[in-house]
């Protein structure tokens, strides 16, 4: 037995030394497996947490706007709805349509006002101008006599109602004033007649009913000197003449007082107006002064834009 013991011993050993080895080779090729798995689990968690955050922007997409103001005016609307809603009861009651606006200019003799967003940004504060008309205490008093204006031959027009941007931020700080200027028994004009507004939803109707306005009438346009005003034919050409009278080419309102002495000693039949704020009340001066005057602002410009796919007004430069 001793010799089949010393004889067998030595296998034995070699056996458990390859299992040994075995073993050692299964647990590096496991540890090496369980690192494996680890990365894999990082990288399905981070891939995980990409299609997690992906999910949440579809759904914010789906659900959100992607113009984020629209948001905002969403809220704003909802906290503003009082005054919003006495803005648009009092133009509901004492404001023309777009269509009748252009009617009456172009069945009287009326002369044409226009109060807008640049008109009550300087009646705002006379701190705050304009990048073509300083701003003062004198102009802003013009501005709100033209706005308060109860002259039977002149049309105060104001902005078309929109819930936009703009007009959200304007409303709440120019309405409690401006609501004590206005009077709900007095028929207002709609400013938008001579923006793109009116072209695009009035189209061939609106331009027909301009044309109308000076048809057969010589026609002197008010503008600044060098100004981007063109003078359309597709627009003006129903007239029987037209020439221009150029006052300066910003801060209009200082050269109000020369270019009425001009006006005075033309024999024009209508004299239309593009002088931004200062062309707003030397409409109602003319018109105080017998003659009929039309803030016309970017009629021409407007124009272009809808009809030959120019720039809106406000992108055009100020000057040529």
């Amino acid at each position: 037995m001793m010799e089949n013991d010393e004889y067998t011993a030595p296998q034995n050993e070699d056996v458990v030394a390859q299992m040994l080895n075995l073993l050692r080779e299964q647990n590096k090729t496991l540890k090496s497996q369980e690192r494996l798995l680890r990365r894999n689990e990082t990288n399905q968690s981070l891939l995980l947490e990409e299609i997690s955050q992906l999910v949440k922007e579809i759904r914010k997409s789906a659900e959100v706007p992607a113009d984020r103001s629209d948001v905002l005016d969403y809220f704003t609307s909802a906290a503003l709805a009082p005054t919003l809603d006495s803005v648009w009861n009092f133009l509901s009651n004492a404001q023309l349509s777009l269509k009748a606006t252009l009617e009456r200019l172009a069945t009287s003799d009326i002369s044409f006002a226009r109060l807008g967003d640049g008109e009550f940004k300087l009646m705002l504060s006379p701190w705050r101008n304009l990048a073509f008309q300083e701003n003062s205490f004198e102009l802003i008093d013009a501005l709100e006599n033209t706005a308060a204006s109860s002259e039977p031959g002149l049309l105060v027009g104001l902005p078309q109602f929109m819930r936009n941007t703009n007009y959200l931020k304007l409303w709440p700080k120019i309405w409690g004033h401006l609501e004590t200027l206005l009077n709900p028994e007095r028929t207002y004009g709609n400013s938008h007649v001579s923006r793109p507004l009116a072209f695009k939803f009035l189209g061939e109707s609106a331009v027909e009913l301009w044309r109308e306005v000076w048809r057969n009438k010589s026609v002197a346009v008010i503008t600044g000197k060098s100004s981007r005003f063109d003078i359309v034919p597709e627009l003006f050409d129903s007239s029987t003449s037209i020439h221009r009278i150029d006052s300066t080419p910003t801060d209009a309102f200082s050269d109000l007082h020369r270019i009425i002495q001009v006006a005075d000693s033309s024999d024009a039949d209508i004299f239309v107006i593009s002088l931004g704020p200062a062309g707003t009340i030397l409409a109602q001066l003319l018109a105080l002064n017998g003659r009929r005057a039309l803030d016309i602002g970017h009629l021409s410009a407007a124009y272009l834009n809808i009809f030959e796919g120019q720039s809106v007004p406000e992108k055009t430069p100020m000057s040529r």
